[in-house]
């Protein structure tokens, strides 16, 4: 697979909660997004497609804001390999070694429609997932070093792509 390829596109259809600090599925203009506050978290169930070489992953996050235009959002990503006989699905199992986004400035319109990328490597910074395997991708909306931006993040796509 090349660079920059895509593996994987998730939309709001597929997130899955945790028990606690969850986002939440909402509708803006009679579209699915996964609205998150500061501390809120969802997850992604994946699966790795075959042509998958190895390498790093990239977790393109697309979002809008609800109702900020100014200040900044951070997004944090992290994966967990449930492949087979790796993890028991009764627990959680996401790697401690995720990537901790950078703080971004939000759209100057509200509605519109910006990209955060984190970038994975590979090995443990994927929690070693490999071709063919499941898993999930936590994303959790964490506090900015300088002033958070007001309202929720509202995700309308995630893309996966190799590194």
């Amino acid at each position: 697979m090349a660079t920059g390829n895509s593996l994987l596109r998730l939309n709001p259809h597929m997130v899955e909660f945790p028990s606690s600090n969850e986002g939440g599925l909402d509708t803006r203009n009679n579209r699915y997004v996964v609205d998150l506050a500061v501390g809120e978290s969802v997850y992604f169930p994946i699966l790795i497609p075959a042509h998958y070489s190895g390498g790093g992953i990239n977790v393109k996050c697309h979002y809008a804001m609800s109702s900020a235009i100014t200040n900044d959002v951070r997004l944090d990503t992290t994966f967990e390999r449930i492949g087979i006989e790796q993890q028991d699905i009764d627990s959680d199992g996401f790697d401690a070694t995720g990537v901790d986004g950078a703080d971004t400035a939000v759209p100057g319109v509200c509605g519109h429609v910006a990209v955060l990328t984190n970038a994975h490597g590979d090995g443990a910074r994927i929690d070693n997932l490999e071709a063919g395997e499941t898993g999930r991708l936590k994303i959790t909306r964490t506090a900015v070093a300088g002033t958070d931006a007001a309202g929720d993040l509202e995700l309308t796509w995630v893309d996966l792509t190799e590194v």
